[in-house]
């Protein structure tokens, strides 16, 4: 007995002394950059590590052991075999697109292999740097079938997102976005710090986006923010730092430089006042038009000169600062971080800020519980200025105000100008800014009582409170325009406090029928509450303009206070089922009730089914697809819904602002529909992923039809009933289009170091309805387009310009017959074919260079197929009529002499084109923006590590650096000014 114990006393130590050191570095292929929490293990055990931060590993590995598999999240795993006596090795790791990577989607992730819906997924190296207050407008060309155009130029605004179309006429346009799972408003979404996300999915179809019913019809973005790095218990601390300019978009078209401008007005035959005031300093008791040239040159030689760009615009700076903290290990991870976001706005006195806060948590004490919190909380200020289409705009003034005009008076008094009003005066005297604090929390628990069943509970808990104050300081020149002259000064106080939680629990099962079937079954409940809560209180009469608050008012004009609410109860399920990598099926089914909707019409059934096919596991398509890496083909029909309807709009209301006898009455003020109910989107669509040649070339086409029913509009009413319309159901609307991506590895040479990377995107949507209320057309926007059967959404309709007579210089129209008529009428309006303010195709292209550490970079946008309305090029381009103010210089190619062709009409003080609409100023929209070039070197690993640091990256970035485009003009339009002139 004791000689066995000794010779197994000497087995054990054998086999404790039959093991090799291993050690080496882990980098990534694209830029040297060390891998930090790569898993190394030997093959065939359970042997391994994790790299540390310099991307080093060492681990005592079994002697025989003959290869080391390395994985790591976002990277195709690796297999190294090990030779004889080799103890140290250099691993470089390729970037993955396969489809063994895992993406998120509704209610959780989802391995690709598995998907049968269209998802466009968006990295955090994506997003890694991009200068842009608002998260959305960072998606532009980063997906297909999304469309990002930039509401306006004002810092921080947001950005209208269109997922495969226009979906909706009244009732909301904009994605749902889900942020770590729970669904928030834009508004919420706003606040989010790009630099905490992780990644971001954009869910196209009803496969991807059923599970989200009756809120999915115009997609869903699933934003996931960073958690901790598990594997490293040593805090791992990040520094970022960026600060630029940005600049007004140049135009394309010049104005009338001082001397063009005053001949030009002087041709008109009249004469603004400086040039009145230097006459009667100079030639006392003279009339200018009874000047001789030179006398008139030497009037206008003593005018002064105003640069109203440089005035009003300037070269606006921001800076971000960002620190974050993130660690963990197998029990508990954490993510911490802090910004402060500053960008001037171009315009003169417009700035945003962003301050927030991120710190999201798990734990995990054991294999059956998890827990953890997601919370950020931010401020968001804005400094505003009055945007405006008329005199209090910086934009309108800029193309209004004449360059002889100087700002100021030689007394340092505000110059009114001709138009009787000074900008820079008012953004000075009218401050106006608003601010936004907001808060979202999610707090979940996951508990799996048995093998592979995992119960889920979260609830978010979402605040925004906002709040605007705008004060016209007593003497301003506004205050004098429309404030109360017995009472100068007033103040406006407005605010919106909104509350939100969603309650959320799943249950998901996955079943191993055997080692090549797979079942996964999710099923959950959900409910989601919202409470807005609005004020809004006035004052005039304030004593001086150093007190601004509501206290100080000598007389209260208004307080006023809302209450909304609204409710969503949801049940739903989906089934997955997939066979070895090869086969996948999928269904989801979902049913909500909300309280918007009539009490006959309250709860709506989504459903989805998918299938995906990946033909090169086929044995018989081995050798025909052998280039191929993935050749997956994928089907998806299902439908979904849209909510965005007023809180009431299905109820009978009275308003009680009504007076009977000098006693508070009721009257009805909206009719009841107890049928009102959700629109209903449609839709079905075909794909084909592929990755060939060791994932160098990577692609997907995809095609899809939508179709929106049941649209939600006013139907004309007989008006004995009181009202003109009510709001019903009746309409439908359909979306087509096709996607197309690629990207190719020119280059990827790994001995040198050396990556060249093109990239390219193309889509198209094709939209058109077709089914209004009895086949009635819908006049819409302002008048300028209709809503008609057969037709795109918003399709212009606008009387046709037919030029000029070039015997009498007067300008021509077409009347509703095609006929020539010299007399311009806005019944000859007629619908214009093809031509919509929506584009029909968008996407990218771009490329980057990687060596060693150095990478170049950039990206060129387009966009076309649309037509703008080109209203401020109208307004320049007046034939005369708006002569008093600045005016393009194409404007002096006007008609002179009989025969004249090719040319403007005949100018003239009165009676011009300036307020008549037609499609002379309907231009292209077609564009191609270079959107993004960078340059960067990310200093070697040898030289920051004795600085404890594990990256340090140094780049220069530039955006929108050139447009090409014919449009008259920015061609990126979100919306116009809040005001008409």
């Amino acid at each position: 007995m004791k000689l066995k114990l000794v010779l197994f006393s000497i087995l054990l130590s054998s086999i404790g002394w039959a093991q090799n050191k291993i050690s080496g570095k882990i980098t990534d292929e694209s830029n040297g950059e060390a891998l930090i929490g790569a898993n190394v293990v030997a093959k065939g055990t359970t042997v391994g590590t994790i790299t540390d931060v310099d991307g080093n590993f060492s681990f005592d590995a079994p002697a025989t052991a003959t290869a080391l598999i390395i994985s790591y999240v976002g990277y195709a795993p690796k297999e190294i075999a090990i030779t004889p006596g080799q103890t140290s090795f250099t691993i470089v790791m390729t970037s993955s697109n396969t489809l063994n990577d895992v993406v998120v989607v509704g209610y959780g992730t989802q391995a690709k292999t598995r998907i049968v819906g269209s998802v466009s997924t968006i990295s955090n190296r994506a997003l890694d740097q991009i200068p842009f207050g608002s998260l959305d407008n960072m998606l532009q060309g980063q997906a297909t079938g999304v469309q990002v155009t930039g509401q306006s130029g004002r810092p921080g605004a947001p950005a209208f997102i269109r997922v495969r179309g226009v979906g909706s006429i009244t009732a909301g346009r904009d994605p749902l976005y889900v942020v770590d799972g729970v669904a928030l408003s834009s508004d919420f979404y706003s606040l989010i710090n790009s630099n905490d996300v992780e990644s971001i999915s954009v869910l196209k179809d009803a496969a991807a986006a059923s599970i989200y019913g009756s809120r999915a019809s115009n997609g869903v973005i699933l934003v996931t923010t960073k958690k901790g790095t598990q594997g490293k218990k040593e805090p791992q601390v990040s520094l970022r730092f960026q600060k630029g300019v940005k600049s007004k978009t140049p135009d394309n078209y010049r104005l009338m430089n001082q001397q063009e401008k005053l001949q030009y007005e002087s041709d008109l035959g009249f004469v603004n006042q400086p040039i009145t005031d230097s006459v009667a300093k100079y030639y006392t008791g003279q009339k200018f038009t009874n000047l001789t040239d030179a006398q008139r040159q030497g009037v206008w030689n003593s005018l002064s000169y105003t640069d109203w760009e440089k005035t009003l615009f300037r070269n606006a700076n921001f800076t971000s600062y960002e620190f974050n903290l993130n660690g963990g290990d197998k029990t508990f991870n954490y993510f911490f971080s802090l910004q402060n976001y500053d960008e001037e706005g171009t315009s003169i006195g417009s700035a945003y800020n962003r301050k927030g806060g991120r710190i999201n948590l798990e734990y995990k004490p054991n294999d059956w519980f998890k827990m953890g919190s997601i919370n950020s909380l931010s401020l968001q200020s804005n400094t505003l200025i009055r945007d405006r289409n008329n005199v209090q705009g910086t934009v309108r003034a800029l193309y209004t105000y004449n360059s002889y005009e100087p700002e100021k008076l030689a007394d340092g008094s505000y110059n009114l100008t001709h138009q009787g009003f000074s900008v820079t005066e008012a953004i000075k005297n009218n401050p106006e800014s608003d601010y936004t604090i907001g808060g979202v929390s999610t707090l979940f628990a996951e508990v799996t009582p048995v093998n592979n069943l995992i119960l889920r509970s979260s609830i978010g808990l979402n605040l925004r409170d906002y709040t605007r104050e705008y004060y016209l300081q007593p003497g301003s020149i506004l205050d004098q325009f429309v404030g109360d002259p017995s009472a100068p000064g007033s103040k406006t106080d407005n605010g919106i406090r909104q509350y939100n939680y969603v309650f959320t629990n799943t249950a998901q099962y996955t079943y191993d029928i055997n080692k090549e079937n797979r079942l996964i079954g999710l099923a959950g409940i959900e409910y989601t509450s919202d409470l807005t809560k609005t004020y809004s209180l006035s004052s005039k009469g304030y004593p001086t303009s150093a007190v601004n608050t509501q206290d100080n008012g000598a007389t209260p004009t208004q307080a006023t206070t809302s209450k909304t609410e609204w409710s969503l109860y949801s049940v739903f399920g989906r089934l997955s089922y997939s066979f070895s990598d090869r086969y996948a099926l999928e269904g989801s089914i979902r049913q909500d009730g909300s309280s918007r909707f009539g009490a006959e019409q309250r709860y709506g059934t989504f459903w989805s089914v998918g299938a995906g096919w990946n033909l090169v596991r086929e044995p018989f398509l081995k050798d025909v697809l052998k280039f191929a890496d993935i050749f997956k083909l994928r089907g998806s029909v299902g439908t979904s819904g849209n909510f965005n309807i007023g809180n009431y709009s299905s109820l009978g209301l009275y308003s009680l602002s009504a007076s009977y006898g000098g006693l508070p009455a009721e009257i009805p003020s909206q009719l009841a529909n107890t049928n009102l109910t959700w629109e209903k989107n449609n839709n079905w669509g075909v794909g084909l992923e592929v990755e060939a040649l060791d994932s160098r070339i990577r692609g997907s086409v995809e095609y899809y039809y939508r179709k929106t029913s049941d649209l939600i509009f006013n139907q004309p009413v007989s008006q004995t009933t009181g009202f003109t319309t009510t709001l019903k159901n009746i309409g439908d609307m359909e979306n087509k289009g096709v996607e197309t991506k690629v990207d190719v590895d020119i280059i990827r040479n790994k001995t040198q170091d050396f990556r060249w990377t093109v990239s390219v995107s193309y889509s198209n949507n094709a939209n058109q309805i077709t089914k209004l209320y009895n086949g009635k057309d819908v006049v819409a926007l302002g008048g300028y387009t209709k809503y008609s059967e057969g037709y795109p959404i918003d399709n212009f309709f606008l009387s046709r310009w037919a030029g000029v007579d070039p015997a009498t210089g007067s300008a021509q129209w077409y009347d509703k017959d095609g006929k020539i008529v010299q007399t311009y009428s806005a019944a000859n309006a007629v619908i214009l074919p093809g031509k919509s303010p929506d584009p029909t195709f968008f996407g990218n292209f771009g490329t980057t260079f990687n060596y060693k550490g150095f990478e170049l970079s950039g990206n060129f946008y387009y966009s076309g197929g649309n037509y703008i309305y080109n209203l401020q090029y109208r307004t320049l381009f007046s034939d005369g009529a708006n002569g008093r103010s600045a005016q393009t210089a194409d404007e002096l190619n006007y008609w002179k002499n009989p025969g004249d062709v090719g040319v403007s009409p005949k100018p003239k003080l009165s009676g011009g084109q300036t307020g008549w609409d037609s499609d002379r100023f309907l231009q292209k929209g077609d564009f191609i923006r270079l959107r993004n070039v960078t340059v960067s070197y990310s200093l070697p690993t040898a030289l920051i590590k004795p600085l404890k640091m594990s990256r340090v990256r140094i780049y220069a970035q530039g955006q929108n650096l050139a447009t090409w485009t014919s449009y008259k003009g920015d061609p990126e339009v979100g919306y116009g000014s809040a005001e008409s002139s």
